[in-house]
């Protein structure tokens, strides 16, 4: 897949306040998202998360819209960003460590 063909842009529709939300397109087809959202109590904390398609995973595009969504939070606040996993093993975790989080 041409990395060209990928667009990420951030959507403001239907939003709570203080949460932010990336659509990852190609041809017009969601592939994935991500939300950043703040932790209510912990001040400068902002809750991640995030999908992309199964049919479209392994590809890359997930660390691709990690590192857009990390580097538009770091433009705007001055911030934390977490993610909860249940295990280190998950998925969820082993991709968040390679992408250097702790």
């Amino acid at each position: 897949m041409n990395n060209e063909t990928v667009i990420i842009r951030q959507t403001k529709n239907g939003l709570a306040a203080g949460r932010q939300a990336w659509v990852m397109m190609r041809e017009g087809r969601r592939l994935g998202y991500a939300t950043a959202a703040p932790v209510p109590g912990l001040p400068g904390l902002l809750a991640l998360d995030g999908f992309i398609d199964p049919a479209w995973r392994r590809r890359g595009l997930g660390g691709r819209l990690l590192a857009h969504v990390l580097a538009a939070l770091k433009q705007t606040h001055n911030h934390q960003v977490a993610h909860p996993v249940a295990s280190l093993d998950s998925p969820a975790a082993r991709f968040l460590l390679k992408h250097g989080f702790f």
